[in-house]
């Protein structure tokens, strides 16, 4: 009984043990990391798959997978490619309202999350039928390890539109040539995901409907990483101001980052910092200021600058604004793959006008009821003034204040010195304490 206990033990534990590893995976150990399968090791005769060992990770909903070049109609997922041609895509057919599927399991066993698969493949049509039909795409991500990937409903799963194949030709039913350009469609989409560490990420298909297509998934290349980052350490940068005459205005600066910047397989990465009003200058020195675009091309993952920019000397009195734009891209064309902005602004304000009036001469100024005295009165100023700027020559009253100044004289100038010739009014009552001004 102790023999026969243990070895019922010991058969319980195998099955176990035979059951793990038949819901295996593709491991992910580091970032970034590719996974790349063109099927061309699947049979060329052979119906038989065992699921996670005649592809390692792979699943398929059928008993068998078909060898087929589309002319079959069978209900089925199937191995598909030209007769006796290594050449091999995996796919489906479906009909009588059964839906077939077929996909991959990945562990992320990097220890850090994972935020970014990046999935492309050949979509190949080997079979026609009067009505377009759609091989859908799907993924699951999850903690623990279950058995029902295949199975479980639309519900448990996200959706990428991008990566569905919709059969490119229509017509009548029969085998079509999958490897022919018009019957294959390229497709491409990245997922942002979170697979925490531990966690696997299921990639699926599925195929439904009646009078099926046989599509098929052919030149699988999945890339695991994480999100391009690209920050900025504020979104506004102020108070570049400057008084007329003296500019550039001090200077201020912001800070770049960037972090996954490098994806597998991508040439040179390349950020951009440029603006397009010309009113702002910039440098990555504090030395030397352009008003040109900044270009930075790395090669490795991360990044960090800081930016140092200026209100440029010469500009007129006015407030001034712009945006700078700041872009990531690794692929050497436009659009960027990511872009942030800050808003600059600044001000270039008038010098602070003053008047001094000069030495008056010919006092004391005698007037009489009808008749008043002439008087020259100097003056220097600061500051810049506008076209048809008056200075006015002001008279106190007899204690010196100019409450109610009385206006003696004016002079049309933009100039910094002048000689306002004024009048003291007839009838200006007598007094000691009488002062002028200009303003």
């Amino acid at each position: 009984n102790i023999f026969f206990k243990f070895m019922k033990t010991k058969l319980l534990f195998l099955a176990f043990l035979t059951s793990l590893l038949s819901l295996g995976q593709v491991s992910i150990t580091t970032l970034p990391q590719t996974y790349t399968q063109d099927f061309n090791s699947l049979s060329t005769t052979a119906t038989t798959f065992t699921n996670n060992s005649t592809l390692s990770g792979w699943y398929i909903s059928s008993s068998a997978l078909i060898v087929g070049v589309g002319g079959g109609s069978s209900n089925s997922c199937y191995n598909l490619g030209p007769a006796s041609n290594a050449d091999r895509s995996i796919g489906a057919l479906s009909s009588s309202g059964t839906s077939h599927q077929f996909g991959v399991r990945f562990r992320n066993n990097t220890g850090s999350p994972i935020t970014s698969v990046t999935i492309n493949y050949n979509g190949e049509q080997w079979r026609q039928n009067a009505a377009a039909q759609t091989l859908v795409f799907d993924y699951r991500i999850s903690s623990t390890t279950y058995s029902n990937y295949l199975t479980d409903g639309a519900a448990l799963f996200s959706t990428n539109t991008a990566l569905d194949f919709v059969s490119p030709q229509t017509g009548t039913a029969g085998a079509v040539d999958g490897n022919n350009a018009t019957y294959r469609t390229a497709k491409s989409a990245t997922l942002s995901v979170n697979i925490p560490a531990g966690s696997e990420i299921f990639l699926r298909w599925t195929k439904s409907g009646s009078n099926s297509h046989a599509l098929a998934v052919d030149d699988l290349s999945v890339v695991f990483g994480n999100q391009p980052t690209l920050n900025v350490s504020t979104t506004s940068v102020t108070a570049m101001d400057y008084i007329f005459g003296n500019g550039p205005s001090a200077v201020q600066s912001f800070t770049v980052t960037g972090s996954n910047l490098s994806p597998a397989g991508t040439g040179n990465n390349v950020i951009f910092v440029s603006s397009s009003g010309g009113l702002f200058e910039y440098s990555t020195d504090n030395i030397t200021f352009t008003e040109d675009v900044t270009s930075f091309t790395f090669t490795g993952s991360s990044f960090s600058q800081i930016i140092y920019v200026q209100l440029k000397a010469g500009l007129a009195v006015n407030t001034y604004s712009d945006v700078v734009d700041i872009g990531y891209y690794y692929d050497n064309n436009s659009p960027f793959d990511i872009e942030k902005t800050v808003n600059l602004s600044g001000e270039v304000t008038a010098v602070a006008a003053t008047i001094s009036t000069g030495t008056i001469t010919g006092s004391p100024f005698c007037v009489t009821a009808s008749t008043g005295a002439s008087v020259s009165v100097p003056f220097t100023s600061t500051g810049t003034f506008n076209a048809g700027n008056v200075y006015t020559a002001q008279l106190s009253n007899n204690a010196g204040s100019f409450a109610s100044p009385v206006s003696i004289g004016t002079v049309t100038s933009v100039a910094n010195s002048g000689t306002i010739t004024a009048t003291i009014p007839a009838n200006t009552a007598t007094g000691t304490w009488y002062r002028i001004r200009v303003v």
